[in-house]
């Protein structure tokens, strides 16, 4: 490995975790969503469904958190479209 390999490398490890941490952190928000009104019966039990897939297997564990993280990029999206367009401002 020649000397600028291995600076690429250490770039590419030290960069890549920061790159992989503000779009983690862009995707999945630290503050909290309030939680739904209708909690019932069927979303207890399919949550713990879920759970029970996801601690089980490590392919199931990539399914539920797949799926989650679908759901909340969609409803993200639907959120977004109901708020309407931004409006660019006049400096840009």
């Amino acid at each position: 490995m020649t000397g600028a390999d291995r600076i690429l490398a250490t770039l590419a490890r030290k960069g890549g975790s920061r790159l992989l941490d503000v779009a983690v952190r862009r995707a999945l928000p630290d503050k909290p969503e309030p939680q739904p009104k209708d909690r019932n019966l069927l979303r207890g039990a399919v949550g713990a469904v879920a759970l029970r897939v996801a601690t089980s297997s490590v392919p199931g564990a990539i399914v539920v958190v797949s799926g989650a993280l679908a759901k909340k990029l969609y409803n993200r999206r639907r959120e977004r479209k109901r708020a309407g367009p931004k409006k660019a401002s006049p400096g840009t």
